[in-house]
């Protein structure tokens, strides 16, 4: 059956391993601004170099004297770009001997570190509510949230919540639930209750699927 759909391959002529901070990274994540027209391109290394593309990956460039995450092997890093402003790029990897999130509001050219509360941990993968106040991870550690208006990380681990190594995470916007899968404890939902005046929130966990 003829699927109703053509892929045509294209390869982009840069060579990223070569220009890689340490000369022989490979590519370990990818993410653009808006899917259905990708001026803008970013790419993470293995060494923890970021790339970025202004013109569909024409021309490339390297965030200016920085170093990011490694990733992890078997997952790789993570790359979030913003959907309210473009400019915002968030960037996750392992964080043992560094910061293991940080964030750009310049387009990938410069990059911060945003690491109040979070422990010294691997983040496998990062996501964003819709409104952007919130940024949640999955760590080795178990799952976190990062509250903007206070640039500070809380886990969200409970009595009832594993501590476990979460893989993955996603927003699921019609039941305004933010679902982690794990290593080995199956899928997790956090339900967003209700905000409260600190900026934090209140959330129920339950098990979606258990292995």
């Amino acid at each position: 059956t003829t699927p109703p759909y053509s892929i045509t391959p294209t390869q982009i002529n840069y060579d990223f391993r070569a220009n890689s901070n340490s000369g022989s990274a490979g590519i370990t994540a990818i993410a653009v601004d808006n899917p259905a027209n990708p001026q803008h391109i970013y790419a993470a290394a293995e060494d923890g170099t970021f790339f970025y593309s202004n013109d569909n990956g024409i021309n490339w460039n390297k965030a200016s004297s920085f170093e990011g995450p490694y990733p992890w092997w078997l997952y790789g890093s993570s790359i979030v770009v913003s959907k309210i402003n473009p400019s915002t790029i968030w960037y996750a990897g392992s964080g043992y001997s560094n910061p293991a999130v940080y964030v750009s509001n310049d387009g990938g050219l410069t990059f911060r570190p945003i690491a109040t509360g979070l422990p010294n941990t691997l983040v496998t993968e990062i996501i964003t509510n819709p409104e952007e106040t919130m940024l949640f991870a999955a760590t080795e550690s178990g799952p976190y949230v990062y509250i903007a208006a206070e640039e500070k990380w809380y886990p969200m681990m409970g009595a009832a919540v594993p501590l476990q190594h979460y893989t993955s995470v996603e927003y699921i916007v019609k039941e305004n639930t933010v679902r982690f899968g794990t290593y080995g404890r199956g899928l997790w939902d956090f339900k967003i209750e209700s905000a409260l005046s600190s900026g934090l929130f209140s959330f129920t966990a339950t098990v979606s699927n258990q292995d």
